[in-house]
């Protein structure tokens, strides 16, 4: 009976987010892809598998019903080293709101890099040009009769390209359900989103992600498993797992594997490690590919931090 009770409230789950919202398929152009790059170290060492791990603060921005998750206050900071130069900062704040009306977040990304020379038709230099990717908004979450969290998230976005200015938004609409000692997750990224480049408007491509996590405490260790399909591009299907090593050292590991890959790269593995000291966390990953070659990513976790990390609480029932 606690199976079939399991399996319906999965298939009540993936059907708030029903393949339809994925139709019209087809090559478009797009803007704003830097949303796609994982926020935080965690992420990144888990292979973007983390649309369905509770717990991190980062997480929100890949499923933002995750927010519900945490409690009191978590600052995470996060700064990571790209290809040529290419630098992405990030910053998420999440808090407790008063009357129990759920959780509150405040995010920022930032992609940039030194500007770029200028040059006229004629070659000549006329000075430099900025380049750069933002995104800023808020996130809200609540959970519902112990199991079940909702989550909406709201952000404006810029983009600046010698001269070329971009402004936009979207929305993200996520789920979450707490079940047989898992946790499983579904969310629709970018809905609706568009960026507007003097008056010609592109869109944000939306993104449908479906996965679980499952703390194991005799391996120590958490288990997560996601699917993700992007609206006009190949799908994924990512895994990762995380390792509790004394209490207050997690190391990680995990793979992507892209099932349409006309780029013919394969999988990508990434690596990582984490340590806890009091309230303070520190993350760092680290991932190699053909293309993009070596790519380094540390955050910093200053509030909401446990002196040890004790996944298990996540994959229970709430009070």
């Amino acid at each position: 009976m606690r199976v079939i009770r399991i399996a319906l409230s999965s298939a009540l789950l993936i059907a708030l987010f029903p393949l339809s919202v994925m139709a019209d398929g087809g090559a478009g152009v797009g803007a704003a892809d830097f949303l796609e790059i994982p926020v935080g170290a965690r992420d990144m060492a888990l292979a973007g598998a983390t649309g369905a791990l509770p717990g991190g603060a980062a997480s929100v921005l890949l499923n933002p019903a995750l927010l519900a998750t945490g409690s009191g206050t978590q600052l995470q900071l996060g700064h990571g080293e790209w290809y040529q130069d290419l630098r992405h900062e990030s910053a998420m704040l999440a808090l407790d709101l008063p009357a129990r009306a759920g959780r509150l977040g405040v995010h920022m990304r930032y992609l940039h890099m030194d500007p770029l020379p200028a040059l006229d038709a004629g070659l000549q230099s006329v000075g430099e040009a900025d380049v750069y990717d933002l995104a800023a908004g808020l996130t809200w979450a609540t959970r519902i009769a112990r199991r079940w969290d909702l989550g909406l998230s709201v952000h404006g976005i810029r983009q600046e390209l010698a001269g070329l200015d971009g402004r936009g938004w979207a929305a993200d609409l996520g789920a979450g359900l707490v079940a047989g000692g898992s946790y499983w997750s579904a969310a629709v990224r970018n809905l609706a989103g568009r960026v507007d480049f003097d008056g010609e408007a592109y869109e944000v491509e939306r993104t449908l992600s479906i996965g679980m996590a499952r703390y194991l405490p005799r391996l120590g260790s958490t288990f997560t498993l996601e699917y993700r399909q992007p609206r006009y591009w190949g799908g994924s299907l990512r895994g990762g797992v995380e390792y509790l090593v004394g209490g207050m050292l997690v190391l990680r590991a995990g793979y992507a594997h892209v099932l349409e890959d006309e780029a013919g790269e394969g999988g990508q593995p990434s690596f990582g490690a984490g340590l806890r000291l009091g309230r303070m966390g520190l993350d760092y990953s680290y991932r190699s590919s053909d293309r993009l070659g070596e790519v380094h990513l540390l955050s910093l976790n200053l509030l909401g931090c446990n002196s040890t990390l004790a996944p298990y609480r996540y994959f229970r029932p709430g009070p």
